[in-house]
């Protein structure tokens, strides 16, 4: 089922960047530069605090999986659980 998985969230994000990609070289109009789409400074460090923060919450998600999956292989259950 993993690997059913993978392969299923492969196919689903390279979809997502292949209709991105068309978007973007069909279009006449030019696109705006990141410098240019933030209104002010403050909003962009405010995004910029939001990717930070949503970067930490992916990796920490990961590492919680990982170490789930590391014992389940170990038959530990006494260490997964709160």
């Amino acid at each position: 089922m993993m690997w059913i998985f993978l392969l299923s969230d492969t196919f689903i994000f390279s979809c997502f960047l292949l209709s991105y990609m068309t978007a973007r070289m069909s279009t006449t109009v030019p696109w705006p530069t990141p410098a240019k789409s933030s209104p002010s400074r403050s909003q962009a460090s405010i995004s910029t605090l939001l990717i930070a923060i949503m970067t930490f919450v992916l990796i920490s998600s990961s590492g919680t999986m990982a170490m789930a999956v590391n014992f389940g292989y170990r038959r530990d259950r006494a260490k997964p659980r709160p």
